[in-house]
């Protein structure tokens, strides 16, 4: 089912909060699990305008148009998402560019989702991967965008990790990102160029190829969690951005994260359960 208001939307949703049917809300469908849906709703809402250094857009807009269009006008959206707008909100991925700009909560100024009660502006949606509720329009702030953005890279033994990445804070990087793939590695993007012994130099932001499968987000108090957890979890690969206090792992055992606070990268965090007894007291929306 394809929707293209919001009167649409409320409607479609209510009838199927009464009549007990399971719903899916997709844009570009990264935040769904298809095929045990009894009902697809395609968010079709794709307008979004740019004034003063904010945008306003609707769920089905492309973050991808709109990273663009604010570039022409000198300014960045600070995510590599490329799906809807809807999308981006619901999965709040980590972003390399967090170390600076925050994720979409921090960046974003309010949202409104609509429940099979009625439309509810609340930016606590975030991150819920559509299970409280359908996502139809966002407002965010803009960065001014960068002339030319540089990246170091370089292997680090995990004993230096600590006292290198704090040296590298004092130069405030754009992002700064650190993933083990059977060693540690440091990538940090800067605003300006800068030198430093043992690094590569290149143009350009760290980015990761996102997949969920067999990953789980882990939540970290400090850079020593993250080294303590690839030490003890052995990940075919992991990366942590500095501030974000978060650790995406990909691993084949999920026992192995025993005593690390944890979810599936699939799945929204635990409290969205809960406000589900709020938001959508029917469980339609998975």
């Amino acid at each position: 089912m394809d929707v293209y208001t919001e009167s649409e939307l409320f409607n479609e949703i209510r009838d199927a909060y009464l009549s007990r049917r399971k719903v899916a809300i997709l844009g570009y469908g990264r935040h769904s699990k298809k095929g045990t849906e009894e009902e697809i709703i395609h968010i079709k809402m794709e307008d979004f305008t740019l004034d003063k250094g904010k945008v306003i857009a609707e769920a089905g807009a492309s973050v991808e148009e709109i990273r663009k269009v604010a570039s022409e006008e000198g300014l960045l959206l600070p995510s590599f998402y490329n799906g809807s707008v809807g999308g981006l909100l619901a999965n709040n991925d980590l972003s390399p560019l967090f170390t600076h700009y925050g994720s979409a909560r921090e960046f974003t100024d309010w949202v409104i989702f609509m429940t099979p009660y009625r439309a509810i502006k609340w930016k606590g949606v975030i991150g819920s991967k559509g299970k409280i509720g359908a996502i139809t329009k966002a407002q965010f702030s803009l960065f001014p965008k960068p002339d030319r953005v540089f990246m170091l890279e370089r292997k680090v033994d995990p004993n230096n990790l600590v006292k290198e990445v704090t040296e590298l804070l004092k130069l405030k990087p754009l992002a700064l990102l650190i993933d083990y793939d059977g060693s540690f590695y440091i990538h940090a993007s800067f605003s300006e160029k800068i030198e430093r012994n043992g690094y590569s130099i290149d143009e350009g932001v760290p980015n990761v190829e996102e997949s969920n499968k067999n990953s789980f987000i882990v939540k970290l108090n400090s850079l020593e969690d993250f080294i303590s957890l690839v030490d003890k979890s052995e990940p075919v690969y992991a990366y942590t951005i500095v501030d974000s206090k978060l650790a995406k792992i990909y691993i084949a055992d999920e026992s192995s994260l025993l005593g690390f606070n944890y979810y599936k990268a699939d799945e929204p965090q635990l409290v969205f359960n809960k406000l589900k007894i709020i938001f959508d007291r029917n469980n339609i929306f998975i």
